[in-house]
């Protein structure tokens, strides 16, 4: 099962709360949906947080832990200046460039997320991209 947190991705945009415990609720009733004693987290991202707290919180119930590009310090605290500068710029493409049928924007994004992904994998990460264009109008 695949979810992203409220604000994020194609979930819920007018939720109004976006704290860190309101995502650790998010993760718990949805891994109690699955019906299933003991589930594998995957985080990824930002994700990764609440995955180790519901992890933390909840060990009997996860059966594995996995996290992929987590971090502990926010974005403009970790890395050089030179990617900083970098993931500014890649910021900046995506309220122009995710809603466009021409997906050279979105394909930098799709390059470093799935960079030995098929075709058929990427266009349907590039598509996927696309299609979260409505969320990103909301944010900004």
């Amino acid at each position: 099962m695949r979810f992203d947190q409220h604000s994020n991705g194609l979930s819920d945009w007018d939720a109004e709360d976006v704290s860190f415990n309101a995502w650790l609720q998010n993760l718990e009733t949805v891994t109690n949906a699955t019906g299933h004693q003991r589930v594998a987290i995957l985080g990824l991202s930002q994700g990764c947080s609440a995955a180790v707290a519901y992890t933390v919180r909840h060990p009997e119930c996860a059966s594995h832990l996995v996290l992929y590009v987590g971090y502990l310090r926010k974005r403009n605290h970790r890395g050089s200046k030179d990617v900083f500068f970098q993931e500014e710029a890649m910021i900046s493409f995506i309220p122009s460039g995710w809603g466009q049928n021409n997906p050279a924007f979105r394909q930098i994004f799709t390059s470093l997320f799935v960079h030995d992904g098929t075709t058929k994998q990427m266009d349907w990460f590039n598509e996927l991209q696309r299609r979260t264009q409505k969320s990103i109008n909301v944010m900004g």
